[in-house]
Parts: structure tokens; sequence; C-alpha cells
């Protein structure tokens, strides 16, 4: 199912050039200043309208009429909030390594005042990438990498009342991605200065050698 899931995704974003699946992606491209904040709302946006309108298309085919809840994987002998710190970080690793993926592959594609992220490279490391986190998020939970299937399933099924499923601990899901997304942001500018940045650089270093000569 992860192998899937990452070649159904790679295919659209190697076909799109833009594509974003996570808002802990698109949160990255943020705040590299790769993509317009305005874009990046809007990509959300259509992330959770894009997510809602799949789970309500497999709704009619279930006998409860209602989308399957998302569960946290845990045995007998393991404590709950054991179960869920382990979620937690299996999602903050796969996380950066999708966002790192993510930055490494795409460059900005600027236009007045827009900016887009575009992917101008292979598109390998970001299938590994997914891969590896939709497998890890899969060996403790029954959600895969994007933690907008969770929510939306759990939105959905609070409207009815033969769900009695609690709507609030939609964070355990959420707060990996978004400290793996803002880490991995961190060491991707700290690796790899913006363009203005090392133009600036390199003309201060330019100007330090003719002075010198």
């Amino acid at each position: 199912m992860a192998v899937t899931d990452a070649m159904a995704a790679t295919l659209f974003i190697a076909a799109l050039k833009t594509v974003h699946f996570h808002p802990a992606v698109t949160l990255a491209h943020l705040f590299s200043l790769t993509t317009s904040w305005f874009q990046c709302l809007f990509i959300i946006i259509v992330q959770l309208i894009a997510t809602t309108t799949a789970n309500l298309t497999i709704t009619p085919m279930r006998t409860d009429g209602l989308p399957p809840y998302v569960t946290v994987n845990s045995d007998i002998n393991m404590e709950w909030t054991k179960a869920i710190y382990k979620l937690m970080f299996s999602q903050f690793f796969g996380t950066v390594l999708v966002v790192v993926a993510h930055l490494m592959s795409y460059s900005t594609s600027r236009k007045s005042t827009v900016r887009i992220g575009r992917l101008t490279e292979n598109p390998c490391p970001l299938f590994m990438a997914i891969a590896l986190s939709s497998f890890l998020s899969l060996l403790q939970s029954t959600s895969h990498w994007n933690s907008l299937q969770a929510t939306s399933v759990s939105m959905l099924r609070s409207f009815s009342r033969r769900a009695t499923e609690p709507f609030h601990d939609q964070y355990i899901f959420w707060l990996g991605p978004f400290i793996g997304s803002l880490l991995a942001c961190f060491l991707f500018r700290l690796l790899s200065p913006p363009n203005d940045v090392r133009q600036a650089n390199n003309a201060i270093y330019c100007d330090d050698v003719s002075d010198s000569i």
C-alpha cells in the first residue's frame, strides 16, 4: 500500500510539476519562500476539498454509509500513550524526509509577484521518501502519510449520529508532521540558502578580493 501510494503521488507530481499533497509540504514551501503565501493558502483549501470529495466518493460503497475511522495500532501489552508517541515520531521522521526531498527537487518559478515551487529534478527521491513515510505511518495507524485523510474522515463522521468518535484528538496526526516540516525547512535553508543571499555573498567576496589585489 505504501508503494502504491508513493507511485500515485509521484506520478501526479511528475506530470503536473507543482502538486503538493500534504499541508506540511505546503507549509515548508511557504517558509522556504519558494511559493507565495496566497498560493499556499489556496493549495491547502484545494487539498481539503479534494480529500473530502474522495472520502465522500467511497461512502456509498460501505454498508454503514460512513468512511472508515482512522485508528492507532496498539497491542494489548502496549499503553495507548506509547502508541501515540510512536505514531508522532514516525510521522515526524517521515515528514522530514518528504519535505527535504520536495525542497531539494523543486525550484522557484516567478512571474511578477507570484512565486510557486516547480519540480525541476528527478522525482525518484520523492518516491522513496513518500513510500518510506507512508510505510512508517501505516505501521502505527490505519492512515497513510497524509494527515488530511484522518481529519477529513473524522470531520465527515462527526456529522453522523451513528459515529461516536471524538474530533478533538486530531492533533495526534498533525503534531509530528508540522514539527517535522518546520525542522526540514530550517535544515534546507541552513544548507541551501536562497539565491539572492548567495549572490550577495558572492558579490561581497568579489569586492573583498578586488580590494585586496
